[in-house]
């Protein structure tokens, strides 16, 4: 079998199950302490997060609901799946539990996509209230309804793991003795061998669709909406100007006029226009800064998505695509790293809110100062 060929290279001398899991544990270290900061960071921080948003602050807008609902399904999506990767980082070659196994690939897509469809619910949200004020909306009457049906949808897309997830049977002769590796997979070795590889290809090809499909709504919803909110501010510039140059009704006392020398009236005229409008654009990006936010939220979401999706493709279509990599340890830790590396968008929320809501840095430093 070419997959034992491939570790009998490795020249596994005369060790045994254990040993040969123990050296993977080695080998992935950085990885398995890696993930353990994720699940910390992403406790703690989006824990913050729904403890400020709902306690500490008024609950006046949608953002308060968005926001501690994200918490959540960030939350949940960091932890199942660092959690995940780690006893399969723990039990590489020693993985013995098939339903524990489809269980866990099945757990971590599932939370995965639950949090990134709440981003599309929430661009199409910021969509409707930005581009499409005046049309009448029951979104946010229905929001925690949606919220479930996104986690329902998200079951019954990542359900087709259950069959194509589980344990790769490795058999490796060690002297006179035979030995069997037990690797937990999102494609099982059994299913490469016969017509079966077909369901397993086009159920990569789904959730490829899901992940592209997902990413082009919130480019498209997103781009709509900065457009928009470019062409207003571009109109109060506009307004600006033409108040700077026109001519304004002044009813000044012969005495304040005497005081004005010639050309001071008009350069007052252009200070106090464009003092108004700075006051209006800083209004104005207050009462939009929750939009800026989910626009950098949800363009990180798709940069480190973006590995894992790649990834993803090439252990489908290539056999033996992680089993290649197996000697050179460097490059294999860098990849499982990249593989994972779409739970960092679980956990950079806290620190986007803190870098650009003013009001939940406040809260936060007080918390962190025990205030």
């Amino acid at each position: 079998m070419a997959m034992a060929n491939i570790l009998e290279n490795i020249k596994f001398a005369n060790s045994s199950v254990s040993d040969i899991n123990k050296h993977f544990i080695h080998i992935f270290i950085p990885n398995i302490a890696f993930l353990a900061i994720y699940i910390l960071i992403g406790i703690v921080g989006n824990s913050l997060v729904i403890y400020i948003y709902l306690r500490k602050m008024e609950k006046t807008t949608d953002n308060h609901f968005f926001i501690p609902c994200l918490a959540v399904g960030d939350m949940l999506a960091c932890t199942v799946c660092s959690t995940a990767a780690i006893v399969m980082f723990f039990y590489h070659t020693n993985f013995t539990h098939e339903v524990t196994c489809k269980i866990m690939w099945y757990s971590m897509t599932w939370s995965a996509s639950g949090a990134a469809l709440i981003l599309v619910f929430i661009a199409f949200q910021r969509y409707k209230k930005i581009c499409q004020p005046f049309k009448p909306s029951t979104l946010m009457d229905r929001k925690l309804t949606i919220v479930i049906c996104l986690y329902v949808s998200s079951t019954f897309v990542s359900s087709p793991l259950l069959y194509t997830s589980g344990l790769s049977h490795l058999t490796l002769e060690q002297g006179n003795e035979t030995i069997t590796l037990h690797i937990c997979e999102r494609i099982r070795q059994d299913l490469r061998e016969d017509w079966s590889i077909n369901i397993a290809l086009a159920f990569t090809g789904l959730e490829a669709f899901i992940v592209l499909s997902v990413a082009s709504i919130l480019t498209t919803l997103y781009l709509k909406v900065g457009l928009r909110l470019a062409k207003h501010l571009k109109t109060m510039g506009k307004k600006r100007k033409e108040g700077s140059n026109g001519n304004t009704q002044e009813t000044e006392s012969s005495s304040e006029v005497s005081t004005i020398k010639p050309g001071q009236s008009k350069s007052m005229r252009k200070k106090g226009a464009y003092k108004s409008f700075r006051h209006k654009r800083e209004k104005f990006n207050q009462e939009h800064h929750y939009t800026y936010i989910f626009i950098a939220i949800s363009g990180v979401c798709i940069v480190t998505y973006s590995p894992r999706l790649l990834l993803m493709i090439l252990e489908s279509i290539k056999e033996n695509f992680w089993l290649s990599f197996y000697k050179n340890k460097s490059l294999l830790r860098f990849l499982k790293l990249l593989n994972r590396f779409h739970i960092i968008n679980n956990i950079a929320n806290p620190f986007l809110y803190a870098m650009f809501d003013k009001k939940f840095k406040a809260q936060l430093l007080q918390i962190l100062q025990c205030k």
